[in-house]
């Protein structure tokens, strides 16, 4: 019986050291080879052919190593390249199959631990030095996805991007949702429209992870709406809802950055409003203005300067009918400012109003808010815009 457990303690000792030993071969001397194997300098298709069985055999050794699967999708996207070259760019199942495999290695170098993929900088091989750094693993994912999706507006849509394959918010998710997100211009790129919708959903929740899904998703659509790949009345609206949905999710979770900026939110907005989906979008109801909450804020500022913008359209369409001279528009704009104040020296709050009405005239005046209705018009007159500046929108005494 003692010889017996001798000698399985023997055993387990050496499979437990034959095992670090290979593991420390899949970090070392094969992870090594590996990157010969890409840098080596390929001219022929048996070049290629041979570098590729090096890699194969290598990866077999360690299919979970990240490094190496990441330089084995390099290989696989290379071959896939080669193969399409020699058949008039067609693609057919061995390339198809190439590719596959590389999405499915890339994938393997994501879900390792991050502390099990670091970047490694300055491997020596005979055929140079070599940096493995996520950015060269990133790229590699995002040339395979950019040719699956080539494929899918043609028709032959990977299971990748189809709303019934499951998404977590992780993984290459963040990036392959800008990869995709970014490039929905056309009509054939309604086809990815349940990959973002699934994208989004799955970063929407407090504990999800990064939210950044929702930002791509909520542009996307507004893109698609822009560029006119969606047409019909009521597709614009459910798109721009759900824009404004994934929006108001995004903000609501750490406000606006480099992903999704104010800018982004006027595009929105101002979509919504084009298309009569919400004409308040983005604007504040006069009888808020006034209030503690938002007098002088950035939404009550657009919102009085874009109802200034309106008032100076409706005149404007009378003007160009030939209802009313250009004094009496002159005297209806004035008016229009004039109540404004008034209503704001009611909430106890002068000063504060003509301040506002100071900012909101010139942002008119220099068309940084211009309503959808001026299209087709000239600004107020000099004139008129320097004697609203004296007179209602100067500052009170002593200010």
């Amino acid at each position: 019986m003692d010889r017996l457990r001798m000698a399985a303690g023997l055993l387990g000792m050496w499979m437990f050291a034959a095992g670090s030993a290979f593991a420390d071969d899949c970090a070392g001397t094969l992870r090594t080879s590996a990157v010969a194997a890409t840098l080596r300098p390929v001219t022929t298709g048996e070049q290629l052919q041979a570098a590729l069985k090096d890699i194969d055999a290598i990866v077999a050794q360690c299919p979970a190593d990240p490094w190496i699967n990441a330089l084995g999708a390099e290989m696989d996207l290379r071959v896939y390249n080669a193969l399409l070259a020699a058949n008039n760019n067609q693609v057919n199942q061995q390339a198809f199959d190439f590719l596959q495999r590389a999405f499915a290695r890339s994938d393997i170098f994501q879900e390792a631990p991050v502390e099990a993929r670091p970047d490694i900088l300055s491997i020596r091989t005979e055929h140079g030095t070599g940096n493995l750094t996520y950015s060269f693993a990133s790229t590699n994912r995002k040339s395979i996805l950019q040719i699956l999706m080539a494929m899918a507006r043609l028709g032959q849509v990977h299971p990748y991007f189809k709303a019934e394959t499951p998404k977590t918010c992780d993984g290459w998710l963040m990036s392959d949702t800008q990869t995709i997100g970014y490039a929905m211009e056309t009509e054939a790129d309604l086809i990815f429209r349940p990959f973002i919708d699934a994208a989004a959903e799955a970063c929407r929740g407090e504990g999800s992870g990064d939210r950044l899904p929702l930002a791509v998703a909520s542009q996307a659509y507004v893109r698609l709406v822009e560029r006119g790949a969606i047409t019909s009345r009521s597709d614009i609206s459910k798109a721009l809802l759900k824009a404004r949905d994934y929006r108001d999710t995004y903000l609501s979770r750490g406000g606006f950055d480099f992903h999704y900026s104010k800018f982004d939110a006027e595009r929105l907005d101002t979509a919504l409003r084009k298309h009569e989906v919400d004409p308040m979008a983005g604007r504040l109801a006069r009888e808020l203005w006034f209030t503690p909450e938002h007098l002088g804020s950035e939404k009550m500022q657009f919102s009085l300067a874009w109802a200034l913008s309106e008032e100076w359209a409706a005149i404007s369409e009378n003007l160009a009918k030939g209802e009313i001279e250009v004094a009496a528009g002159g005297t209806q704009y004035t008016r229009f400012v004039y109540d404004v104040l008034k209503d704001g020296r009611e909430a106890g709050k002068e000063a504060e109003t003509k301040a506002a009405l100071r900012k909101a005239l010139s942002d008119v005046q220099q068309s940084r808010v211009r309503a959808l209705a001026m299209a087709d018009y000239e600004l107020p007159p000099n004139w008129l815009y320097d004697m609203l500046l004296k007179t209602a929108a100067a500052p009170a005494e002593g200010n």
